[in-house]
C-alpha cells in the first residue's frame, strides 16, 4: 500500500481538450497559435501517439513521456494535456496538464502504477475505471515537460527570434512543505529545490542542451519564471573551475539576443512533478518572448516571482553566476509601483521580513544571502507594506528588481566589472545594473480544498477533535455538515485552519460529509470523514492512567523506556531509527517491516487500552492499516497471531494515535508488542507505544514529567499539577523529539525549561539528554530555578553546572539535581556548550 489518494471530486471529469495557445512576442511576427490534435491524427505527414499541439509553420508542442527509469534521467510519467478554465490569467483558458501514472523502481524492478494515459479522449475513455486502478496513488519519482521544436532539427524557433528574455507563467499546487524553514545545522537541504527550468538546444536540438532553473515555491497560486540567455550548466560540462557561463553560454557568449534567435528547441521541465502523487495537476499559460535592455546579465540570472495568498506573501528566486567552495552572494531587492530601470533604483522600496533559505541567513538588513556557494540556487520569500499589498491586489503592476552587492574573494569573470554606457549617460558595471521582473496578482486561481484527516476514533459520548486546513475557502463561504443524527458536530474557524469537534452518542462507525458553498449556493469545497465510536474504555475513565512504554528516540540505547521492567527492543534488519521514530531505514518493501518492545507480563482487564503513535515524515499523506502481534518477535509473514487495524490516514509531518483494546489482541497478560507497518517506503515511523490502564502494577518508575518536550508534534506533555508553561529559546527546537539547538551553534543562547505555579520543595529532577551524532559528547549542563532567560542574557551567578557526563553516540544520560527543599517554580536548562544541535534535551522528570 502506498500513499493515500485523495480525490475531491475528479477534477478532470468532463474536461476538454486544449483550446488555442499561443506565445506571443515583442521581437517577432509569429502570430499563428498552436492547435490540438489527438492520438491517431496527423502532424507534418506523422500519425501521432499522444494528445499535443501543432502549428501549420512546422512548431510542435507536446508533453515529453522519458522512458529510461533512471534518478538521472528520470522515470515514465503518463497523462494529458487539457483546458483549463478555472486557472488563467487573463487569457480565459491555461493549458492543463493532469498527471495519472508512471513507472518507479522498487527492489531494482521497474513497476508500473496507474493507467498508460496520453491524452484527454484516452482519460475520458476510461473513467469508468476505479480511481485508485486509474491514478498512481503513490509519490511517483518521475516529473514531467513539455517539449517544443521545429519540423527541421536545425530550424530556429521564430518566436524567441530578438528576445532575450522568456516568460512563463505556472500554476502549482499547495506544497505541503512550502512554509518549511530550514537549518544548515539540521542538514535536510544543501539547497533550494527545483521546481520549474527550461532547457534550450542551441543550432540543432540533436545535441546537447543548457539548463536554466527556478526554485519558487508551489503556494497554489501562479509563478512567473523569466527566463533569460544566461545558463548555468551545459549537460556537455564545464570547463570552468567555479562553475561559470557567461551570457549565452559557449555557444553565443555576450550575444543573448543570438542565444535565443539560435534556439531549435527546447524543453520547459516541472521538477515540483517530481515525488509528487497522481491525479496531479499543473497549468501554464503568459508565454512571451521580450527584449531587455541595459541590465544585469551576468551574475544574476532567471528571476522568478511567486505569490501565496495565505499568508499574503511573495517569494523569489534566480541563480548566481558561480558555484564554488567561495562563491557566496549577498543581494538587495527593492520593489515598485513603476518600471525599475538603472536611474531611478534609488527611488524603489526595499522589501519587509525577508526571509532567507537558512535560517541562520536572517537578517536586520533584508539581505538576501544565497544559502551555498557550491550551488547556483537563491531564494527568499518576503513582504511589502500592507498599503502596497493592498495596490497589488487591486490590480497595481509590482516591480521588483534584484542587485548584486556579492564581494567575491575568487578568480571571477573579469567581465563582470566591464563598465557599460546606459541610454541616460550613465557608466556602470555588469554586475552592478539592475536585474527586473513585473508581476501581476492573477486571483485566487487555486481549488478550493479542506485538507486533513479523513478518519478519527473516540468512545461513545466522548469529544474528539479534528484540524483542517483550509485553501481558497473565503468567509462568505457557508460551512455545512451532513451525517448522523447521533453525532453532534460544532465548528470553529481562525483565519484558514478549522478545528472540527465530533461527539458521538451512539457505538458506531459514522460517515460525515463536510462542505462549504458560496453565496449562490454551490458546492465549492468538500470532505468525506469517517468517525469510530467505540464502547466506554480506560480513555473515558478517571481511574484509569496512561504509562508510556517506549518512546522511539534515536537508538535502542536513547529511547525513552520509563518502565523498569520493558527494557528489550526488537526491530527487522532493514529498520531503523530515523525522523524521531523507527521504521523501515533500508529499501522501501513494507513486508519486512516489523519492531516493538517486550517485558514482563503485565496484567489488564478489558477496558485496558494500548495506544499506538505512528507519524508520517514524508511529503504525502499516508493511509495506513497496521497489523499488531503479542506473541510473535519477528516479520508478519514468518509466523505468530496479528491483529490488523482500523484505516486511518496520517497527513505529512503529523503523527496519529491507534487505540486498541488489550483484550483484542492479548490473551491473559501482555508481555510484547510487535507494530508491522505495511506501507512501501521509508515515510512511516513508529513513534511511541502506551498502555492505558487501571492495572498500575509495576508500570510506573516514580517520576512524572516535568515536561517531556515534543511528545507528540509540536505538543509537550506535563504531568505534574501547576506546571503547565513550558518555554524554549527562539533558536533552540525540535530535532526528533528532543530540544535542540537549531540555529548557530552558540550554547550560552540555548535554554528551555517549565515554569509552575505550584511550588516543589525537595526532591530531584532528572535531565534526559540524548546524543544524535555520531561522536561521544562530554559536558556539564547549566540550570537555574530564578529565571527563564537564556544565559547569554542573564546574571552568570544565577546559573550553576551538573556533574560532568559523558554521553556515547546515538545514547541517552540521565543527570539528576536536587530541588532545593525552600522550593522552586522555575527550572530552566541550558546544554552549556558549543555544538550544532547534536545534544537534545528530551524531558525533565520529577522524583519526590
Amino acid at each position: 500500500m502506498g500513499a493515500l489518494l485523495v480525490i475531491a471530486g475528479n477534477a478532470s471529469a468532463n474536461a476538454d481538450a486544449p483550446k488555442d495557445f499561443s506565445i506571443t512576442s515583442d521581437t517577432s511576427q509569429v502570430l499563428e497559435p498552436f492547435k490540438y490534435i489527438t492520438e491517431g491524427e496527423r502532424c507534418f505527414g506523422k500519425d501521432r501517439q499522444q494528445g499535443m499541439m501543432c502549428r501549420d509553420d512546422g512548431a510542435n508542442l507536446y508533453m515529453y513521456f522519458t522512458n529510461y527509469n533512471s534518478y538521472h534521467m528520470g522515470f515514465m510519467r503518463y497523462g494529458f494535456l487539457k483546458d483549463d478554465p478555472r486557472r488563467t490569467i487573463g487569457t480565459n483558458h491555461s493549458l492543463g496538464l493532469t498527471l495519472t501514472g508512471g513507472k518507479y523502481l522498487k527492489d531494482g524492478v521497474v513497476y508500473q502504477d496507474g493507467e498508460d494515459i496520453r491524452s484527454i479522449e484516452r482519460f475520458n475513455d476510461l473513467e469508468y475505471i476505479d480511481p485508485r486502478e486509474l491514478y498512481a496513488g503513490k509519490d511517483m519519482p518521475g516529473w514531467i515537460s513539455m517539449f517544443m521544436g521545429m519540423q527541421s532539427a536545425t530550424t530556429p524557433i521564430p518566436d524567441l527570434k530578438g528576445g532575450n528574455r522568456f516568460d512563463v507563467w505556472i500554476w502549482y499546487p499547495a506544497d505541503p512543505s512550502r512554509y518549511v524553514r530550514y537549518s544548515r545545522v539540521e542538514k535536510l537541504k544543501n539547497a533550494p529545490a527545483k521546481t520549474a527550468s527550461w532547457y534550450p538546444f542551441i543550432d540543432d536540438s540533436r545535441g546537447g542542451h543548457y539548463y536554466h532553473h527556478i526554485t519558487n515555491r508551489g503556494y497554489g497560486n501562479w509563478i512567473k519564471a523569466s527566463f533569460d540567455a544566461h545558463p548555468t550548466h551545459h549537460n556537455a560540462g564545464l570547463s570552468s573551475l567555479v562553475g561559470a557561463l557567461r551570457e549565452g553560454g559557449t555557444d553565443a557568449p555576450g550575444d543573448g539576443v543570438d542565444y535565443f534567435s539560435r534556439t531549435t528547441a527546447f524543453s520547459l521541465v516541472f521538477d515540483h512533478a517530481k515525488t509528487q502523487a497522481s491525479p496531479f495537476e499543473l497549468a501554464t499559460d503568459g508565454w512571451h518572448v521580450r527584449h531587455q535592455a541595459e541590465e544585469n546579465e551576468e551574475t544574476i540570472a532567471n528571476v522568478a516571482i511567486g505569490y501565496d495568498p495565505y499568508q499574503r506573501r511573495f517569494d523569489i528566486s534566480f541563480e548566481d553566476k558561480y558555484r564554488c567552495g567561495e562563491c557566496n552572494g549577498k543581494y538587495q531587492l527593492r520593489y515598485s509601483f513603476e518600471p525599475i530601470t538603472n536611474d531611478n533604483i534609488d527611488s524603489a522600496k526595499y522589501v519587509d521580513k525577508l526571509e532567507n533559505f537558512f535560517i541562520e541567513d536572517d537578517n536586520d538588513d533584508n539581505f538576501i544571502i544565497k544559502p551555498n556557494p557550491g550551488y547556483n540556487q537563491v531564494w527568499a520569500s518576503f513582504d511589502v507594506t500592507n498599503e502596497d499589498h493592498r495596490r497589488f491586489l487591486n490590480g497595481d503592476t509590482l516591480y521588483f528588481s534584484v542587485q548584486d552587492l556579492s564581494e567575491r574573494n575568487f578568480a571571477y569573470d573579469a567581465r563582470d566589472d566591464e563598465i557599460v554606457k546606459t541610454s541616460s549617460g550613465q557608466y556602470i558595471k555588469r554586475r552592478d545594473l539592475v536585474k527586473t521582473i513585473s508581476y501581476d496578482f492573477k486571483g485566487y486561481s487555486s481549488s478550493p480544498t479542506i485538507t486533513g484527516h479523513s478518519y478519527a476514533s473516540t468512545v461513545v459520548n466522548m469529544p474528539v477533535t479534528v484540524e483542517y486546513d483550509l485553501y481558497d475557502i473565503w468567509d462568505s463561504y457557508d460551512f455545512n455538515y451532513d451525517t448522523d443524527s447521533s453525532v453532534d458536530v460544532t465548528h470553529e474557524i481562525n483565519n484558514k485552519t478549522m478545528k472540527v469537534t465530533f461527539t458521538p452518542h451512539q457505538i458506531g462507525e459514522f460517515k460525515v460529509s463536510l462542505s462549504f458553498k458560496d453565496s449562490k449556493g454551490q458546492l465549492r469545497a468538500r470532505k468525506a470523514f469517517t468517525l469510530y465510536s467505540d464502547p466506554e474504555d480506560c480513555r473515558a475513565d478517571p481511574s484509569c492512567g496512561e504509562h508510556l512504554l517506549v518512546d522511539f528516540l534515536v537508538s535502542d540505547d536513547a529511547s525513552t523506556l520509563p518502565v523498569p521492567s520493558w527494557q528489550n527492543i526488537f526491530h527487522d534488519v532493514y529498520s531503523g531509527y530515523n525522523d524521531g521514530g523507527i521504521g523501515t531505514n533500508v529499501g522501501s518493501n513494507g513486508d519486512y517491516n516489523y519492531q516493538g518492545i517486550s517485558g514482563d507480563p503485565i496484567a489488564f482487564d478489558s477496558k485496558d487500552m494500548l495506544r499506538i503513535d505512528i507519524k508520517n515524515v514524508g511529503n504525502l499523506p499516508e493511509l495506513v492499516k497496521p497489523e499488531v502481534s503479542t506473541d510473535f518477535d519477528g516479520r508478519r509473514y514468518n509466523g505468530g497471531s496479528w491483529t490488523q487495524l482500523r484505516e486511518q490516514d496520517i497527513m505529512p509531518g503529523k503523527t496519529i494515535s491507534w487505540y486498541v483494546p488489550i483484550s483484542e489482541i492479548a490473551s491473559g497478560t501482555l508481555d510484547m508488542i510487535n507494530v508491522h507497518l505495511p506501507n512501501d517506503g521509508q515515510t512511516l515511523r513508529l513513534d511511541s507505544l502506551s498502555v492505558i490502564t487501571g492495572q498500575d502494577g509495576n508500570l510506573s518508575d516514580g517520576n512524572l514529567s516535568l515536561v517531556d518536550f515534543y511528545y507528540k508534534d509540536d505538543k509537550h506533555l506535563t504531568e505534574v499539577d501547576g506546571w503547565t508553561s513550558p518555554f524554549i529559546h527562539k533558536y533552540s527546537g525540535n530535532k526528533v523529539g528532543t530540544v535542540a539547538i537549531a540555529v548557530g551553534k552558540e550554547g550560552a543562547y540555548n535554554h528551555q525549561g517549565i515554569s509552575g505555579n505550584n511550588t516543589l520543595y525537595g526532591g530531584v529532577a532528572k535531565l534526559e539528554w540524548v546524543n544524535h551524532s555520531s561522536k561521544s559528547y562530554t559536558f556539564s549542563p547549566m540550570v537555574t530555578f530564578n529565571n527563564t532567560t537564556s544565559p547569554s542574557s542573564s546574571n552568570s551567578d544565577d546559573w550553576f553546572r551538573t556533574d560532568e557526563v559523558t554521553v556515547p553516540a546515538k545514547s541517552k544520560v540521565i543527570i539528576d539535581v536536587p530541588i532545593p527543599e525552600n522550593g522552586i517554580n522555575i527550572i530552566n536548562v541550558s546544554v552549556g556548550i558549543n555544538q550544532p544541535g547534536d545534544l537534545g534535551l528530551n524531558r525533565i522528570t520529577y522524583h519526590e
